[in-house]
């Protein structure tokens, strides 16, 4: 006979530990399943790393390194195609039920996330307005450069396609 190893392994296997009544009334009492733990495991991960993307994004923003937001814009993209599929999948079980602790969690990461996309909202509107700024500055030295010195009666200046014929006594 010739002893393998899976027989030694089980041969020096503590035995298993039978449920302590304590714990199964608690689990019992409490209703969570398997299935709302681990639904809650998904929702607890996507929310951390939803939050550490957004404060990534803003720190970027705020420091002035704007190479990378398209990569950014692409991670959030793929945050959302993965919780839609956990979304799809959860929704044939039903609501996870949650206990009060997992309910005050939830409630602290729904928190971090708000002020997340806020502080990252704040981020991405004052990049946009400094970009319009940019935009409107670069727009009037463009149309600057394109005056050739006629001014119109409102004292603005006025490019040669904006001047019209009314009033030019001209014989062709």
């Amino acid at each position: 006979m010739t002893v393998q190893l899976k027989d030694v392994i089980q041969e020096f296997a503590p035995p298993p530990e039978p449920p302590r009544p304590a714990e199964a009334a608690v689990a019992a009492e409490s209703g969570i399943d398997g299935a709302s733990a681990l639904a809650f495991v998904a929702f607890s991960d996507g929310m951390l790393d939803l939050i550490a993307l957004l404060e990534d994004e803003t720190s970027a923003i705020e420091a002035g390194r704007l190479d990378g937001l398209g990569e950014f814009t692409r991670r959030k993209s793929a945050f959302g195609e993965r919780m839609a599929v956990v979304l799809a999948d959860r929704a044939e079980e039903g609501p996870p039920r949650l206990d009060a602790h997992m309910r005050e969690r939830a409630a602290e990461l729904i928190a971090r996330l708000d002020r997340a996309v806020q502080a990252n909202t704040g981020a991405l509107t004052a990049l946009r307005e400094a970009v319009l700024a940019v935009n409107r500055s670069l727009l009037a030295a463009a149309e600057k450069a394109a005056s050739d010195g006629v001014y119109g009666s409102s004292g603005h200046s006025l490019r040669p396609v904006e001047l019209g014929m009314a009033g030019i006594d001209a014989q062709l």
